[in-house]
């Protein structure tokens, strides 16, 4: 737990990280329909001062880790953001995902530029190349029925973190 610690963003109350078990945890549908064994775990962190290191458990879920992929995350505040508020369990806690990412924002201090500098990188990349970030950062929000797909729902996002800050 210690080197998780020390690898923790020092201003977020919350935390991600990814983790490689060596053995199979779950299943995951792709999206073309098929089904494959994963062997990674996303721990999802929560700051509680009354906790021996200073955090808790808050979730965790099983997730795809391609072979020889970095530990670190390549986007560190979209990560923290899909990762850790538009992960699979995100329709339980908020009404909508404008409402996911405020609630990150209030609890993320200075990320808000990061994330936007992230965001228009991964813009200029290709759909494909978008959706492995995507995957990589453990994003559950479907934006298939959004005007513009996935694209277009990315730039709404970059849009509302102009807004923040």
């Amino acid at each position: 737990m210690s080197v998780l610690v020390r690898e923790l963003p020092h201003n977020t109350a919350r935390a991600t990280f990814r983790r490689d078990a060596e053995e199979v945890v779950g299943r995951q549908v792709c999206p073309d329909g098929s089904v494959r064994h994963v062997t990674g775990m996303r721990l999802v962190l929560l700051r509680d001062p009354s906790q021996d290191r200073g955090f808790r458990l808050l979730t965790a879920f099983p997730t795809h880790i391609e072979p020889g992929e970095p530990h670190q995350p390549v986007h560190p505040a979209l990560d923290l953001l899909f990762g850790a508020y538009l992960n699979q369990e995100w329709p339980e806690h908020y009404r909508d995902w404008p409402a996911a990412v405020a609630h990150w924002a209030a609890e993320s201090p200075g990320c808000q530029p990061l994330a936007l500098a992230e965001l228009n990188a991964l813009l200029t990349c290709t759909d494909a190349e978008i959706a492995v970030a995507l995957a990589r950062c453990d994003c559950a929000y479907d934006a298939g029925g959004d005007p513009g797909g996935v694209r277009g729902w990315l730039q709404e996002l970059a849009a509302l973190l102009r807004t923040m800050f």
